[in-house]
């Protein structure tokens, strides 16, 4: 089973409540086998959530081309670096094998 952090990746950081309910990710191809678990949001998180947003599409707004290209290409660069780990979730998420 892969371990995901149960929690909420928000403005930046990881919001890890305890008091929250987790639910558990099935594989659509083997209904007896968890592949992970996450934490559902609460009210409260999803209010912080779109909070955190709307700052976060304020300082966006007033960024510059080039540093919104460079905050693309790094994010990129890391999606390329974890591309094996992000194929392997999404491949056990959705039921389906993958090739190579």
């Amino acid at each position: 089973m892969i371990q995901l952090i149960k929690g909420n990746y928000i403005n930046g950081s990881w919001l890890l409540d305890n008091s929250l309910k987790t639910k558990e990710i099935i594989n659509p191809a083997k209904l007896t086998e968890v592949v992970g678990s996450i934490q559902w949001a609460d009210k409260k998180v999803v209010k912080f959530v779109l909070e955190s947003a709307n700052k976060a599409k304020k300082v966006w707004k007033k960024m510059s081309l080039e540093n919104r290209i460079i905050l693309a290409n790094t994010l990129l660069d890391k999606i390329v670096k974890h591309k094996s780990e992000f194929a392997q979730i999404i491949t056990l998420e959705n039921g389906k094998t993958k090739k190579g």
